[in-house]
């Protein structure tokens, strides 16, 4: 792959529905020029489009090549339906690099050190910060977000949006599963606890359970099975566990990012959700110190954060905050 800045490329089409979503397809001239960029498949890319700034990952499809899907926030900043056309402009991106749109760069130019601290960062959570941004429905979630970004940046705390949930949560009526927010988007596949481990060593199963027993011993905890894992959920999934032949990799959300060596990855999705990632391979790695960041994990889970903030600014009465599911991807 190529690793240096390539130029501009424009193409044509015309906006189609791909199962639930929005996309364009990219057209055989745009895409050849594209493809020495291409990592696995995928090109990233920064590009405009109806006069609104973008970063994008176009997807490689069996049918059409490559194609761009449009975004939520991109589908409501230039009001785009099925059967527009439209002219795009598409930049790659090398491997680290990320292009933060223009209202951010004046922000962190406009803050000290921001714009400074912003490079420091690692690139992946840049591009999870700026696709946060992009996302936003209106002008003042954008607004809003592009404050709790530069809080980040500065170090100082975010707290998130909406109230905590009282209800009872809502379930699936066909598969069962039960989510803080009705009518939530979900696979309906049934798995039992037992599926993720089969083939496994039988030692990794034993050291699933020493971390069940760690994160049941803070409270009430359903388990949620999947295909290749297990999340432990309150109101809220905030954990899970996915094994392996000679590890288990066990990932919990926090509001703030939490650095250590022991960690083998965190994934920053918004600014108050961070997913930290501990690679276990013996029940001597289950100690105080995994403990403490399942704890305030499982307060996560309990949807404490909201009610901590709704005391902090008894004012905020916004919408719900919808939780991000980074424990229920994949089938």
């Amino acid at each position: 792959m190529r690793r240096n800045n390539g130029r501009m490329v424009r193409f044509s089409g015309v906006v189609r529905v791909r199962g639930r979503n929005l996309c364009l397809d990219i057209p055989d001239a745009a895409r050849n020029e594209l493809m020495p960029f291409a990592d696995r498949g995928r090109i990233r890319v920064a590009g405009r489009l109806e006069g609104a700034d973008f970063n994008a990952t176009l997807m490689p499809v069996k049918e059409a090549g490559h194609v761009l899907y449009l975004s939520g926030g991109l589908r409501a900043a230039t009001g785009l339906n099925a059967g527009d056309s439209v002219v795009v402009d598409v930049q790659p991106q090398a491997a680290g690099q990320v292009t933060p749109p223009g209202d951010l760069v004046l922000a962190l130019h406009d803050q000290a050190g921001a714009a400074e601290r912003w490079s420091q960062l690692p690139a992946a959570e840049r591009r999870e910060l700026v696709r946060f941004i992009e996302d936003a429905r209106s002008r003042t979630t954008r607004a809003r977000r592009i404050e709790q970004v530069l809080a980040q940046v500065l170090g100082r705390p975010v707290h998130p949006p909406g109230q905590r949930t009282a209800g009872p949560l809502w379930t699936c009526p066909i598969c069962g599963q039960a989510f803080v927010t009705r009518n939530m988007n979900h696979s309906c596949g049934v798995h039992t606890v037992e599926e993720p481990f089969q083939g496994k060593p039988p030692e990794i199963r034993r050291l699933f359970d020493v971390v069940r027993q760690a994160v049941e011993a803070m409270g009430p905890v359903t388990l949620v099975p999947y295909r290749d894992r297990v999340a432990f959920m309150v109101k809220v999934r905030f954990a899970g566990a996915r094994p392996a032949n000679t590890w288990l990799d066990v990932e919990f959300w926090l509001t703030h990012r939490v650095e250590s060596p022991r960690f083998r990855k965190i994934e920053t999705l918004t600014p108050y959700t961070h997913i930290h990632t501990v690679r276990l391979t013996g029940p001597a790695d289950v100690d105080e110190e995994l403990a403490d960041w399942l704890r305030e994990a499982y307060e996560v889970g309990c949807q404490h954060h909201l009610r901590e903030r709704q005391q902090q600014c008894p004012q905020a009465n916004g919408p719900t905050h919808r939780p991000v599911d980074q424990f229920r991807r994949g089938p």
